[in-house]
């Protein structure tokens, strides 16, 4: 059986402890711009998990941008020149184009290396939900799944990750366009911590309302 590489992106937030005893992971940066300033997030990227949540907390908006194809070549082909096959676990396609992007040199790179297993999927999963995903992942692929079990396992299971959070106040909401200015003063007025969700359709939904940290901390748990 060939060896095959995992790879992913920076916004699945995995966390270096969580991967302990596993697979290595590959994480592919992306480009994001704050308050005006290009940087690069992601491992030896330009800003640090710390300094970017510090920045949203001064008020700060962040804007991405899909991965560039260079950025995708530049990762893989050297796996691939290694002899090595590729399974990527990409960010959801229901909130971004990175999986239509990285689907465009696909064809590209399996023509160049028609002898390895080139394989995408798709995780319609965001966040520490796509960190999970990936973490389980490793750990099924330490277990000794090929690459064409494990993309059909990772496939299958993918809508069993829950995305449930909620957050202490709706500037942010209100910048990407998910709350109308109205209902962002009319809830950070009335003490309300929205609880979200992600649907089966990868789209962004308020599930309750309640108002007090505690009171969300608390529906969340439930």
């Amino acid at each position: 059986m060939a060896a095959y590489q995992i790879f992913t992106d920076a916004t699945a937030d995995v966390c270096p402890e969580s991967m302990k005893g596993l697979p290595s992971v590959r994480i592919l940066p992306m480009e994001l711009e704050i308050g005006g300033q290009s940087y690069t997030y992601g491992p030896s990227g330009t800003i640090s998990v710390n300094t970017f949540y510090r920045l949203q907390r001064e008020g700060n908006f962040a804007s991405t941008s899909q991965i560039n194809p260079s950025v995708y070549y530049s990762h893989f082909q050297p796996c691939l020149e290694q002899g090595n096959d590729i399974l990527y676990l990409c960010f959801s396609s229901g909130m971004s184009g990175t999986y239509q992007s990285a689907m465009l040199c696909l064809e590209d790179l399996r023509q160049r290396y028609p002898e390895r297993n080139i394989l995408f999927v798709d995780t319609l999963c965001a966040s520490v939900g796509e960190g999970f995903l990936v973490r389980e992942a490793a750990r099924k692929q330490k277990e000794g799944l090929d690459i064409h079990a494990l993309a059909r396992w990772v496939t299958e299971h993918r809508l069993e990750v829950c995305h449930w959070f909620t957050v202490d106040v709706f500037e942010h909401l209100r910048h990407g366009g998910r709350v109308s200015a109205a209902a962002a003063v009319a809830g950070s007025a009335l003490g309300i911590k929205p609880l979200l969700h992600v649907d089966d359709r990868e789209c962004l939904q308020v599930a309750e309302k309640p108002r007090g940290r505690k009171k969300a901390i608390a529906a969340q748990m439930e």
